[in-house]
C-alpha cells in the first residue's frame, strides 16, 4: 500500500472508532434529556393538581405534594450541583435559589402563587442532566484523547517499520488537555451555559402556560419541542468536543515523534464542506497549525482529520520528556519493537485498536449474545468475549451464526411465521367464521387465508375475538375504503385489494384494524399513544438529522420526504408522518390535511399497525419509525387477549 493511502485509510480508521464510540456516549446523554422531561412533567402534574385542590378542594390531599421531603429533594440535587459548577458565576446562580424562600417549605405553603415551585422543580431537575452530562463527556473525552495519540504512535510505527519511543501519558497531562479552553470556554460551561438556557426557557414556558391557563397537553408538547432543540444542541456538542480532543491528541503525538508537516484530509465523504474542501489533501508546516482555520475542527461537527506527511524512517528527533534525540529507531522492525515494549506500553496501544474503539458497542453486543445463546457458549467474562472476537474468527463467526439463527427463530414464533397447534387453530377459525363471503373470489379467499396465517399470534387472536362474520357489508365498494362505527360495517373492494399496490389484502386487515379498535372502546383515543408517536417522530428525525448533518429542518424533512417513496413499504408511515408533522413531511401517501386531529392520528395509527401485524414488509417500516408506539400499541392488543 502507498504511504499517503496507508494514511488515509488509518486517519479515517481513527476518525471512524473515535465517532463510533462517541454515538454512544451521546445517546447516553439523549436519554438524559428524555428522563428529565418526563420527570419534570410528572413533578408539574403533581403541582398543577395542588394549585386545583389549594382553591377549595380537598386541602388535606393537596398538602401531600407540599412535604418537606419533595423540598429536600430539590435541595440535594442543587447541592450536588455546587460540585460541578464551572465557575463562582454559577455557584452563585445555585446559591440563589438555594437560598431562596422558594426552597423554604413554610413560606412555600404559604405563597399565594406556586410558580416558583414550578421554577425550582425545572431548575433542579435540568441542573442534574448537566451534572451527568458533564461527568459522561468528560469520560469520553478523556477515552478520545488515549486513542488518538495512541493510534498515531502504533500507526507510525507499523507503515515506517521501525521503533517509537514514547511514554505513558500522564493522568494530569491528559485532563488538562481535556479541560483547557477552546474558543474561550471548557466543555463543562459549554455544557451549563446550554442547560442554563433550556431552563430560564422552559420556566418561562411553564409559568406562562399556569397565567394564561392554557391546556397541559400543549404546555408538554411546547417543553418536549424545547427539549428537542436541546437535545440536538447537546449531540452537536458531544461530537465537536470530541473532534476537537481527537484533533489535539493527534497533534501532540505528531510533535512527539518528530513529524515536521501534516496532510489536512477533509474528503471522507460528500458532506464536506466548501470551508473544509479548501484544505483538502494540502500539506502544511505542523509549526504553523492553527485550529479553526488550517487544522481540525474548522467547525461544529466537523468530521475533518489529519495524517502524517513525512517519512520518519530516517529521521531522528528530541523527546519532549526525556530530552533524548531517539524518538525513531529505524534499526528495528516494527514487530521487533512492539515486542520489546512493557505490559504498560502495550496496553496504551491497545486503546488504539478495535476491541477498545469499539468497547461500548461490544459489551452491549455482548450482553445480547450471553442472554441468547447462554454462558455454556458464549465466555461469562467481557475480556475474554473481546479475545475471542478479535483473536479467534473462525469460533466468532461460529457464533455469530448461531446468534442469528436463534433471533430468526424467535422473532419468527413471535410474528406467528412457524406453524403450531395454536397458528393452525387461528387460521381454522378465521376460515370458519370470517372468510364466507359471496362477494370474495378463490383467489381473494387463499390471499387474505395466507396473509392471515402469517399474522402475530395475537394479532390473529384479536382477529378472531372482535370480528364476527359479515363484518364487510359490500365487498363490491367502488369508491374509497371505509369503517362505519355506527352501524360496525366495513365498505371496500375485494378485488381492488387483491391488487392493492400498498401490498395485497392490506385494505382488509387495515379496516378491521379501525373494527377493532372500535369494538376494543376506541383504545386508540389515548393520550399516551398519541404521545408516543410523536416522541417516535422527534426521535427519528433527530437521528436522521444527525446522520445527515443537513443544514436546517426545511432540509431534514424535504430528505426524509423522498426518501419515502415506496408504495409497497412507506404508504403507512408516509402518512402518519404527514399527520404528525402537519404536511411538513410529504411521502408517497397521506390523507388530506383537514382530515387530521389528535383523535384521527391515533386512530389511524392503531388501523396501520394492526394492517402490519399481517405483512412483514410494512411492520419493518413501521418499527423503523414509530418503535414505542407499536410497542404500545402491541401492548393494548395483549391486554385485549
Amino acid at each position: 500500500m502507498k504511504s499517503e493511502e496507508y494514511w488515509n485509510d488509518a486517519a479515517l480508521r481513527r476518525e471512524i472508532a473515535v465517532q463510533t464510540g462517541t454515538n454512544y456516549t451521546g445517546e447516553e446523554i439523549l436519554k438524559l434529556y428524555d428522563e428529565a422531561l418526563s420527570d419534570i412533567d410528572t413533578e408539574i402534574q403533581k403541582i398543577k393538581i395542588n394549585f386545583q385542590k389549594r382553591f377549595g378542594i380537598d386541602n388535606e390531599t393537596a398538602e401531600y405534594f407540599l412535604t418537606q421531603a419533595q423540598q429536600e429533594d430539590n435541595l440535594k440535587t442543587l447541592i450536588k450541583s455546587l460540585e460541578y459548577a464551572p465557575d463562582e458565576q454559577a455557584r452563585q446562580d445555585i446559591l440563589a435559589y438555594i437560598r431562596r424562600d422558594g426552597l423554604s417549605v413554610r413560606a412555600y405553603a404559604a405563597r399565594k402563587e406556586r410558580y416558583e415551585a414550578v421554577k425550582a422543580v425545572i431548575y433542579a431537575r435540568i441542573k442534574k442532566v448537566a451534572v451527568k452530562e458533564i461527568e459522561k463527556l468528560s469520560e469520553r473525552l478523556q477515552a478520545v484523547y488515549k486513542e488518538s495519540y495512541y493510534g498515531v504512535i502504533d500507526d507510525a510505527a507499523k507503515q515506517f517499520d521501525v521503533g517509537i519511543n514514547f511514554a505513558i501519558l500522564n493522568e494530569n497531562a491528559i485532563n488538562a488537555a481535556v479541560s483547557t479552553k477552546w474558543h474561550g470556554k471548557q466543555f463543562s460551561q459549554r455544557i451549563w451555559d446550554n442547560t442554563d438556557r433550556l431552563a430560564t426557557t422552559a420556566q418561562n414556558l411553564v409559568v406562562k402556560s399556569f397565567m394564561s391557563g392554557e391546556a397541559w397537553s400543549k404546555t408538554a408538547d411546547k417543553l418536549a419541542t424545547t427539549f428537542q432543540v436541546e437535545k440536538y444542541n447537546a449531540t452537536r456538542l458531544v461530537h465537536t468536543e470530541a473532534s476537537h480532543i481527537h484533533a489535539m491528541a493527534d497533534l501532540k503525538a505528531y510533535e512527539d515523534i518528530g513529524a515536521e508537516q501534516y496532510r489536512y484530509l477533509a474528503t471522507l465523504d460528500y458532506r464536506t464542506c466548501e470551508r473544509c474542501q479548501q484544505w483538502d489533501n494540502m500539506v502544511l508546516p505542523l509549526s504553523e497549525a492553527r485550529e479553526g482555520y488550517n487544522y481540525p475542527v474548522l467547525h461544529p461537527l466537523c468530521r475533518c482529520t489529519t495524517t502524517i506527511a513525512v517519512d520518519l524512517k530516517n529521521r531522528r528527533a528530541r523527546d519532549p520528556l526525556t530530552g533524548k534525540n531517539d524518538i525513531v529507531d529505524g534499526s528495528v522492525t516494527y514487530q521487533e519493537w512492539y515486542n520489546s515494549l512493557s505490559d504498560e506500553q502495550k496496553t496504551a496501544l491497545k486503546l488504539s485498536k478495535r476491541k477498545d474503539s469499539n468497547k461500548t458497542s461490544d459489551k452491549l453486543q455482548h450482553a445480547k449474545y450471553v442472554k441468547v445463546l447462554g454462558t455454556k457458549e458464549v465466555p461469562r467474562s467481557f475480556d475474554k468475549w473481546q479475545e475471542l472476537k478479535y483473536n479467534n474468527s473462525e469460533k466468532y463467526n461460529e457464533l455469530k451464526s448461531l446468534y442469528r439463527s436463534k433471533i430468526a427463530v424467535a422473532n419468527s414464533e413471535k410474528r406467528g411465521i412457524i406453524k403450531s397447534e395454536k397458528r393452525l387453530s387461528e387460521l381454522g377459525t378465521f376460515r370458519k367464521n370470517i372468510v364466507s363471503s359471496a362477494d370474495m373470489s378463490k383467489e381473494y379467499k387463499k390471499a387474505i387465508k395466507e396473509k392471515f396465517s402469517h399474522g402475530s399470534t395475537t394479532a390473529k387472536k384479536v382477529f378472531n375475538k372482535y370480528v364476527t362474520k359479515n363484518a364487510v357489508a359490500d365487498g363490491k365498494y367502488i369508491n374509497t375504503p371505509f369503517f362505519e362505527p355506527s352501524t360496525g360495517k366495513i365498505y371496500m373492494n375485494y378485488a381492488n385489494d387483491l391488487t392493492n399496490d400498498r401490498g395485497s389484502c392490506v385494505t382488509y386487515f387495515h379496516e378491521h384494524g379501525h373494527l377493532i379498535d372500535c369494538a376494543m372502546g376506541n383504545v386508540s383515543n389515548d393520550t399516551k399513544f398519541f404521545d408516543k408517536l410523536s416522541d417516535d417522530v422527534d426521535r427519528y428525525a433527530l437521528k436522521t438529522g444527525i446522520q445527515g448533518n443537513f443544514k436546517n429542518k426545511e432540509e431534514l424533512f424535504n430528505k426524509i420526504s423522498d426518501n419515502l417513496n415506496d408504495m409497497r413499504k412507506h404508504s403507512a408511515v408516509s402518512d402518519l408522518l404527514g399527520a404528525l408533522t402537519e404536511g411538513e413531511i410529504q411521502g408517497i401517501a397521506g390523507h388530506n390535511a383537514d382530515y387530521w386531529n389528535e383523535k384521527t392520528i391515533a386512530m389511524e395509527a392503531f388501523a396501520h399497525m394492526f394492517e402490519a401485524q399481517f405483512d412483514e414488509v410494512r411492520y419493518k417500516e413501521i418499527k423503523k419509525v414509530f418503535p414505542n408506539a407499536l410497542d404500545y400499541f402491541e401492548n393494548l392488543l395483549k391486554e385485549a387477549v
